[in-house]
């Protein structure tokens, strides 16, 4: 998906007893989306029994705003944080979770995530 100067990518690999879904988003502002609230989007689109994120921030945490900050998932549980300074400046945080409670199946559509959640168009 394209929006302006930013793109996502979904890639979904469907198999028996173990299937896979990433996603991955790059080139707007980050201080324009909250970290947990594109999270929480994704996740309802999937439902996952299990999932982990990958943040690169370049600038360290003064640039990275909420990005980097221990996510809320409601119905997950961090089990495993790693933060990692990169040359330049840059950090890494890795999280990843389990489902503490049944997740529902997936609802929705992911191509609207990166609209900010103003005004889409939702179809039912």
């Amino acid at each position: 998906a394209i929006h302006g100067s930013a793109f996502s990518t979904i890639h979904v690999t469907p198999e028996d007893g173990f299937s896979y879904a990433s996603y991955e988003v790059v080139g707007f502002d980050a201080s324009t989306l909250a970290y947990g609230d594109l999270v929480k989007r994704v996740l309802r689109c999937f439902g996952p029994s299990e999932f982990s994120v990958a943040v690169t921030i370049f600038g360290g945490h003064g640039h990275a705003g909420t990005w980097a900050k221990e996510l809320n998932a409601d119905a997950y549980k961090c089990n495993n944080m790693v933060e990692q300074e990169l040359p330049c400046g840059g950090l890494l945080i890795y999280q990843s979770f389990d489902a503490t409670e049944d997740v529902p199946g997936a609802v929705g559509s992911p191509k609207s995530v990166l609209h900010c959640f103003e005004a889409e168009n939702m179809v039912n």
